[in-house]
């Protein structure tokens, strides 16, 4: 089991107002699996994918990475997780402005001073989302579809064991969405355990051997699309 999360809750406040986001969720995740979340805006997905991720803390519950529970590990445990074991597809491109493709792409790497040794593994995935002629290019002059395309190259610069996605496809026409869901197969026959989270039905049914999940008001239930 490489992700078990047991009774997991979190409640969000503002003013008068309590948000139940998650509640009561239990999930184990085998290694190799490939999971889809389903669910509408506001379900409580990107929530629980934050919690799973060490970077929401839950207000109940644990999550375990490989049996070791992420909360009461301490700041620097957490800080090697995201970095290593763990690689993340906001649900927003999340760029750095000031940097080019080929530097976003390489930023997780400079924490372990391996950005150089990186560099062929950057260009070949930035050739496999179809940018590698975007390499030198700022964000502000990429589209937001090619700027979604180089935030989800950048979640396997590190070679993750695990990749977190949050609407992963949810701004991309659909041949470039063909691409990116061949390229998550590739990852995903060669061992990485996938958790995505999404609205998108067709995405779910579209990936060999995928896992459905539904949430629907902060609850996880199990079941087919």
């Amino acid at each position: 089991m490489i992700i078990q999360c047991e009774q997991l809750s979190k409640t969000y406040r503002a003013d008068d107002t309590v948000v139940q986001a998650v509640e009561d969720v239990n999930l184990d995740i085998d290694g190799g699996d490939f999971a889809v979340i389903l669910g509408h805006s506001g379900s409580g997905k990107t929530t629980l994918l934050s919690l799973i991720g060490g970077l929401t803390s839950p207000d109940r519950g644990s999550v375990r990475i490989h049996g070791r529970n992420n909360w009461s590990s301490g700041d620097k445990y957490l800080s090697l997780l995201r970095n290593k074991t763990i690689g993340f597809i906001f649900q927003f491109a999340s760029l750095i402005p000031t940097l080019t493709s080929l530097e976003n792409l390489l930023l997780p790497l400079y924490f372990q001073a391996d950005a150089a040794k990186g560099k062929d593994r950057a260009m070949s995935l930035l050739t496999e989302v179809g940018l590698a002629d975007k390499a030198n290019v700022y964000p502000a002059q990429l589209s937001g579809g090619q700027q979604r395309r180089i935030a989800i190259a950048r979640a396997f610069i590190n070679e993750p064991e695990i990749i977190l996605a949050d609407e992963p496809t949810g701004d991309l026409d659909e041949e470039t969405e063909s691409d990116i869901l061949t390229m998550f197969r590739r990852f995903h026959k060669q061992g990485m355990t996938f958790l995505v989270v999404t609205h998108n039905a067709h995405l779910a049914v579209t990936q060999h051997n995928s896992r459905i999940l539904h949430m629907k008001n902060g609850r996880l239930a199990f079941g087919q699309v």
